[in-house]
């Protein structure tokens, strides 16, 4: 799958920098103990940190609502020297970056009716109109 920037990692790695950050925003309270409040701000000093490198454009997409976000992944999935695309390719790609399959079928039905592109009769390919 494609990575994304804007969500913390289940990894080891990243686990592992949670909670030295938790320990140690403890210790910065004279705590023995680590508090949920601790790991929640670890985890968002981490999110704070990862949006710190996001390009300008990549920002830009986080306040976009999810349909526009995933009219623009399809957009870019398609071939620049063709106009159509595999519809199952074009949601596994979907699925890969997180998207509902819900929101995926919500969205190709809504740029579908406002004639943005073609969906053939069979369901497996999208046509862009242009």
């Amino acid at each position: 799958g494609q990575y994304d920037s804007r969500k913390i990692v289940g990894t080891p790695r990243a686990l592992l920098s949670i909670l030295r950050l938790s320990q140690a925003l403890a210790r910065i309270r004279f705590s023995n103990q680590v508090a949920q409040t601790d790991v929640h701000e670890a985890m968002r000093l981490i999110k704070m940190a990862k949006h710190s490198t996001l390009q300008a454009q990549d920002i830009e997409r986080e306040f976009e609502d999810e349909l526009s976000r995933i009219y623009g992944d399809v957009i870019a999935f398609i071939p620049s020297d063709r106009d159509e695309v595999n519809i199952a390719a074009l949601k596994t790609m979907l699925t890969t970056k997180g998207y509902t399959d819900d929101n995926i079928q919500q969205c190709l039905v809504r740029y579908s009716s406002n004639d943005v592109w073609y969906i053939s009769a069979d369901q497996q390919t999208l046509t862009l109109i242009r």
